[in-house]
């Protein structure tokens, strides 16, 4: 879960005001993992997406404002839905002190999509920039390692979404990898803490072949995490993480990114 600031100016004819917009971002995801054998299992993962968005209008000096079309570009509202699914087969083995694993799968086109937004703003039609999924299937890779060291036990993992086609409304999302390490131990009996950074990079997002003006034009993102884990009963944890980012690099006009907060469920 994230809460989003944007503030940007925009033209209503000759007259400026501004657009104060705040977004809740939310995604649960619910994540299986069915044994196969010693070394192999298959895991699912089915997400769920909530985008809250409230806007108000503003002149320069900070007085509220009426557009002549407010709704073209914003408007309060609810998007949430089903988003992409993930199915994958993972291959684990022993070496040593180390656990190495491999994954590769696909996300799967179930979320819902948008026309074109930017080709319809320049049409001065209302449009949608919200969109739940991809529209493609996209493979996805990923490879670990962990290993305790003392009292600590560190992990360390690299993953890949690369999408390779664009969608039936002419969008393609682009590539993302990520490169994450944490290290985590036991605090004291059934309690756990983890230390971790995160590191991702996503190339520009196409529509109908050309990278617009504005949207996600290409950015990279260094996250500092902490979570703390409990267990609850004999199957049950809970976890709670925080991801406070600590460096972008941005290509154009984008948000910066938000504290990330995350509860997590397992048994």
């Amino acid at each position: 879960m994230a809460p989003i600031h944007i503030r940007h100016p925009e033209m209503d004819g000759a007259t400026e005001y501004w657009h104060d917009q705040r977004l809740l971002s939310a995604q649960a995801r619910w994540r299986g993992v069915y044994g196969l054998s010693k070394t192999l299992a298959l895991e699912a993962s089915v997400p769920f997406r909530l985008v809250r968005d409230r806007i108000e209008f503003e002149t320069a000096a900070g007085a509220p404002y009426a557009p002549a079309d407010p709704d073209r570009h914003h408007r309060n509202e609810t998007v949430s839905g089903l988003a992409d699914p993930t199915l994958s087969l993972q291959y684990g083995r022993l070496a040593g002190p180390w656990v190495l694993a491999l994954s590769a799968g696909i996300t799967l086109p179930a979320g819902t999509t948008v026309d074109n937004p930017f080709a319809l703003d320049r049409a001065g039609l209302r449009h949608q920039h919200t969109q739940l999924g991809a529209g493609v299937a996209s493979p996805s890779f990923s490879a670990s390692a962990s290993r305790p060291f003392g009292a600590w036990r560190t992990h360390l993992q690299g993953t890949a979404l690369l999408p390779i086609e664009e969608n039936s409304r002419g969008y393609r999302p682009g590539s993302r990898l990520g490169l994450s390490f944490s290290a985590g131990r036991q605090l004291v009996t059934g309690w756990s803490a983890t230390l971790g950074a995160d590191f991702s990079r996503e190339n520009a997002e196409r529509w109908d072949g050309n990278v617009e003006e504005e949207g996600n034009l290409g950015r990279s993102d260094l996250f500092l995490r902490a979570a703390v884990a409990t267990k609850v009963g004999a199957t049950w944890a809970v976890g709670l993480t925080a991801q406070v980012p600590v460096w972008s690099d941005v290509e154009g006009a984008q948000i910066d990114l938000p504290l990330v907060l995350g509860l997590t469920i397992s048994r």
